[in-house]
């Protein structure tokens, strides 16, 4: 890794400065060094900062702190892939706020076609049948599936893409050092194997249930479409549908039982 990366690792853990502020502070100056360099007397005038994110992007704590994050990173054989890089995934740049680092561990294609599927933890014998099968035949057509490794339906897509020799990517909603859930140990070293988990979370990072609905954005903004199979009517997978129809993905949905809960959601999706 170049000493560039610490610049990126800063300003994407900077205290306040999201996605959206990251990119603008990028488009203002021009590239990361000149971020990390950038005075207050330069900030201060910028109307998207608050005074606050000034005075955390001109803190030489916050600065020494990339330090320790980029030898934890190398620690934990994590690659750090910046949105500059061309591992980065295209689709996921054209998004309103993609993520300006990503942390790796495996691999993303150049050109890769990517297919989102998502739905219920507490899924059906017929939800993890058909996230199994669906999943297995994208594959035979050279889609990578993409899921966010939760119980229930996100990990039976998974295994069925790497059950027929698949390639297949999980966005994380905590640091990759952390396995969550964690009975997806061995999972997850598979997905890892045939294809790549990735995170906008530096390692450390707990899976609390703020860092999920962000992270949806990425499993939709990854994808050219997103299946939702089996999804209550306040399930988190309703989320990702709603994040791809704003960046201008095709949803589908897997239609169920009209008595089953967990088919509200999806029916309604089809209605």
């Amino acid at each position: 890794m170049n000493n560039k990366i610490k610049y990126w690792i800063w300003l994407s853990s900077v205290p306040g400065v999201g996605a959206v502020k990251s990119r603008k502070l990028l488009e203002h100056f021009k590239d990361i060094e000149s971020v990390w360099n950038a005075k207050g007397d330069e900030l201060v005038i910028l109307p998207f900062l608050s005074r606050t994110d000034v005075i955390n992007l001109t803190d030489e704590k916050i600065k020494k702190n990339a330090d320790i994050q980029l030898e934890n990173i190398l620690k934990h054989g994590i690659k750090a892939v910046t949105i500059e890089d061309d591992m980065y995934p295209v689709s996921l740049k054209n998004i309103y706020d993609p993520p300006i680092v990503l942390y790796m561990k495996g691999n993303i294609e150049k050109d890769e076609k990517f297919l989102a599927i998502v739905g219920s933890r507490r899924a059906s014998s017929y939800g993890i049948k058909m996230a199994q099968t669906i999943a297995a035949e994208l594959s035979k057509y050279g889609i990578t599936v993409v899921s966010g490794m939760a119980r229930g339906i996100d990990s039976y897509a998974h295994k069925g893409a790497i059950e027929a020799g698949g390639r297949t990517i999980a966005v994380l909603g905590c640091g990759l050092d952390i396995v969550y859930p964690s009975e997806n140990k061995k999972l997850m070293e598979n997905i890892i194997s045939s294809g790549a988990c990735v995170s906008e979370y530096l390692p450390g990072t707990s899976p609390i249930p703020g860092n999920f609905p962000a992270r949806n954005r990425i499993i939709s903004g990854i994808s050219l479409g997103v299946i939702v199979i089996e999804a209550g009517e306040r399930s988190g997978s309703l989320i990702t549908a709603d994040f791809a129809l704003e960046q201008g993905r095709e949803v589908f949905a897997l239609p169920g039982n009209v008595n089953n809960y967990n088919s509200t959601g999806t029916n309604k999706l089809i209605k």
